[in-house]
């Protein structure tokens, strides 16, 4: 696929999981639906591409960020490790800045400082999907190869994880 078709594929894809709400996963008729993980799935795919810029890297982050933001309910079928490994893949990247990375979490944490104090069930929710995109990215950069840069990021998620216990 050329430069222009890849990048507006990235662009597309960033858009769609900021928009979708559709929150189902397996329906008895429909059967999978599954909308927020397969769109991690294409994403993680698209970030492992020499051509995925900064800008797009940052935009994949925001999008998983913003799309945990919107789900009034809990994921119960495996999306936020499919998020995840989006995470993952973003991170992996040699240009990607661990900065970005610190920031990033910074601000999921941020979101929920408050979840007690202005708890509904939608910042309950936001609570827990957060909190399950810390394990399964945890894990998911345990299982990965060893290098100074998944251990540091390995590190940043644990610090944030243990946050969350206080």
């Amino acid at each position: 696929m050329g430069a222009e078709r890849y990048h507006q594929l990235v662009a597309d894809g960033i858009s769609y999981l900021q928009a979708e709400r559709d929150l189902r996963g397996y329906d008895a008729t429909l059967h999978w639906i599954h909308a927020t993980a397969h769109i991690a799935d294409l994403l993680t795919a698209l970030a492992g591409n020499s051509q995925l810029t900064r800008e797009e890297s940052a935009g994949i982050l925001h999008a998983i960020s913003a799309r945990l933001l919107s789900a009034p309910d809990v994921f119960t079928q495996g999306e936020q490790d499919r998020l995840a490994a989006s995470v993952v893949a973003v991170a992996r990247r040699p240009d990607f800045e661990a900065a970005k990375f610190e920031q990033w979490l910074a601000a999921l944490q941020n979101e929920d400082r408050d979840v007690w104090v202005n708890t509904t069930p939608a910042t309950l929710a936001r609570d827990q999907n957060h909190t399950y995109l810390l394990q399964a990215l945890f894990t998911r950069l345990a299982l990965d190869p060893d290098s100074p840069r998944i251990t540091e990021f390995k590190q940043h998620v644990l610090a944030v994880m243990k946050s969350r216990l206080d």
